[in-house]
């Protein structure tokens, strides 16, 4: 975790940021620039290729929490609640023009424990609405 946490301090200082804020996910590192607005998203954090992204939050458009549910079949919602057959949970960036909306996963069916679906959407839901200030 320090690793991780050194790596991130290291990426910001050479995009010239300094982290109010940080998150580790499973396969994502988030760092937070309050005073510039910015926030840096490291991707595929287990594997040795990263993806980073530097969201500028003046350039946003809006930012919602996503949920997408599994196929729910006849008589399932009796025998479960709905949050048991949720998929995924994300946070997602739209931007004005032509700019692709920007995406980061908190919680994923195949890839989370299960037991975890319920910090990670607090997690989720908290993210988004310190970027949403």
């Amino acid at each position: 975790m320090r690793e991780l946490f050194n790596y991130l301090r290291a990426r910001g200082t050479k995009s010239n940021l300094n982290f109010s804020s940080c998150e580790f996910l499973k396969d994502t590192l988030l760092g937070l620039d309050t005073a510039n607005r910015k926030l840096l998203i490291i991707r595929g954090i287990q594997a040795s290729k990263y993806e980073e992204v530097v969201v500028n939050l003046d350039e946003v458009k809006s930012c919602s929490l996503k949920k997408v549910w599994g196929s729910i079949k006849a008589g399932d919602l009796k025998r479960r609640k709905l949050e048991q057959l949720l998929d995924n949970i994300s946070l997602q960036f739209e931007f004005g023009g032509q700019k692709e909306p920007v995406e980061i996963p908190f919680f994923q069916y195949l890839q989370n424990d299960i037991s975890k679906r319920s910090e990670l959407d607090k997690k989720a839901r908290h993210w988004g609405l310190m970027l949403s200030e």
